[in-house]
């Protein structure tokens, strides 16, 4: 079995959980929807491409920070001078204000990732090895301006193996484990694929249920790729 590896760093990212608003908390690994997406990004692609992900990576680090927000009522036009800070015009003049205000965000600093990939197509294991080794963008994972710094990306064997030692924190999808025979983390719920309809409202599928496991513990009956890294794809 072959997959693309990709070894990277970040530096003050934030992955965030979809329904934090007040606070953006973050994930502490990137979730498969965002690599997924970060892939189809690189390789161009304009529909969805079967894959499976592996994440793991190294941080210890989490900071809070600021921001600037801007909301606005979306439909009919509104302004009021003394509510609004902004007014924006659209295409037939009509005014629209934005209210700007600070918000709160985690951001993980200086992380570490291992990511694996296997596409459902084996003939497209090039395309995507290519792609993301030569894109035509800069690569993001998390918000837009969360650049990828990536070291390494290779084509590796996986074999399966009696045993494994985990040296990263690792999402470890519980429909290939139980969360039993895991060391002690934290379960999250995991979405990787979505759908966008008519009018343009993105709905995610069924989530996958994962832990979160912590780095220095033993996982049996696990892949293991060429350089003996455990890959939990899902």
């Amino acid at each position: 079995m072959k997959l693309i590896k990709i070894i990277a760093k970040q530096n003050l990212v934030n992955y965030r959980k979809i329904m934090s608003y007040g606070l953006k908390e973050t994930y502490p690994l990137p979730p498969y929807s965002t690599v997924i997406g970060m892939v189809h990004n690189a390789c161009g692609f304009t529909s969805y491409h079967p894959m499976k992900v592996s994440v793991q990576g190294k941080t210890d680090n989490i900071v809070s920070d600021i921001y600037t927000k801007y909301s606005f009522k979306g439909g009919s036009p509104f302004y009021e001078k003394a509510r609004h800070q902004i007014c924006t015009l659209d295409s037939n003049k009509k005014q629209y204000g934005i209210t700007r205000a600070v918000g709160n965000i985690e951001l993980i600093a200086d992380i570490d990732l291992v990511i694996h990939i296997m596409p459902e197509d084996e003939n497209e294991l090039d395309i995507i090895y290519e792609g993301l080794k030569n894109p035509e963008n800069y690569l993001s994972l998390g918000r837009y301006e969360d650049l990828l710094d990536i070291e390494k990306i290779e084509i590796v064997n996986c074999e399966k193996k009696e045993f494994a030692f985990l040296t990263n924190q690792t999402y470890i999808p519980l429909i290939s484990y139980n969360s039993n025979e895991l060391e002690k983390g934290t379960i999250y719920k995991l979405f990787k694929t979505f759908s966008i309809n008519k009018n343009n409202v993105r709905t995610f599928d069924k989530p996958i249920k994962v832990k979160y496991v912590n780095s220095e513990s033993n996982v049996a009956d696990v892949y293991v790729d060429d350089d003996g890294t455990p890959v939990f794809l899902a």
